[in-house]
């Protein structure tokens, strides 16, 4: 009886070792409603936990790649009908062709460009600076900028720049990446005539950027998964704006590579907001009793 107590769970390791080694990754080795304790239990649960991240990773890169084939596909299928389009398209329209093919290719490459970055930030492999940042700059022209691609769908951002001067250690152009697509999307998803909220605070040696839209928000099972590369919680705005999917996983992948934190949570009664957090160093605080919320 000892002995099959020892063994019966080593022996339901090495089934689902073999199982997941033959490519059947949702095996597992524990029992559900198991009551035991012992360090044999606790490797079956890392075991079982390791399967699991295993089999996320493998489905986000399969996720990946029928994305990547997708949004790939629509650019080419339109440049070929424009070429064929243009072979016998008088003068003017024929200039026009070649305009849109010009506007495709051009799309083609950012997207090239896009599953680049998140391939790279996926695997770790960016190698970003570590210059001291003002974080005022950083989010202060992100907003100016979100502004005026505002401007036509008359989407308000309201934000306050009276909060002490933050610096951090960082790369600019990763972090400055990282608030325009997390303004983008709230821009969109307000609407016409909506109103984008950005403020800033910092607390116990983390900054906090805000961003919060009036929009109709997400469903809650789909919040963990906005930033997994291609996602979308509605595949019509990638038909109607071109939009890829990659935006918001890029900005994760920007932050975790500033071993900060970026997530989304719903409010009430609708919209959406996005936090992004950063560590700062002892000396990059504000100074103290400063009031930082904008």
């Amino acid at each position: 009886v000892l002995a099959q107590y020892i063994t019966r769970p080593i022996l339901r390791l090495r089934d689902a070792a073999y199982s997941i080694a033959q490519g059947k990754l949702e095996a597992r080795a524990g029992v559900e409603g198991s009551r035991r304790k012992d360090e044999i239990a606790d490797l079956v649960r890392d075991f079982d936990a390791m399967a699991g991240e295993i089999a996320d990773l493998v489905e986000s890169n399969r996720r990946m790649l029928i994305g990547a084939s997708h949004d790939l596909r629509s650019p080419i299928a339109r440049i070929r009908v424009a070429l064929s389009l243009a072979e016998t398209a008088p003068g003017e329209e024929r200039h026009e062709l070649l305009n849109r093919i010009e506007a495709e290719l051009l799309r083609l490459n950012e997207l090239i460009s896009q599953i680049m970055t998140v391939a790279r930030l996926e695997s770790g492999e960016v190698k970003h600076s570590q210059a001291p940042l003002s974080l005022n700059q950083i989010v202060g022209e992100a907003v100016e900028d979100a502004r005026f691609e505002a401007g036509p769908s008359n989407v308000e951002i309201a934000y306050d720049e009276r909060w002490p001067e933050v610096t951090l250690n960082g790369d600019e152009s990763m972090l400055r990446s990282a608030v325009e697509n997390v303004l983008r999307n709230a821009i969109f998803y307000s609407g016409a005539d909506g109103r984008v909220e950005v403020s800033v605070s910092v607390q116990s040696g983390v900054a906090r950027i805000a961003v919060r839209d009036n929009g109709p928000g997400v469903p809650d099972e789909a919040l963990e998964k906005l930033f997994r590369p291609f996602y979308r919680v509605d595949d019509a705005r990638g038909r109607t704006t071109g939009g890829s999917g990659l935006g918001l996983s890029i900005v994760s992948g920007a932050i975790r590579a500033h071993h900060g934190s970026v997530r989304a949570r719903n409010l009430a009664p609708h919209g959406l907001e996005m936090l992004l957090e950063l560590p700062l160093s002892e000396k990059a605080l504000p100074r103290a009793g400063a009031s930082l919320q904008a």
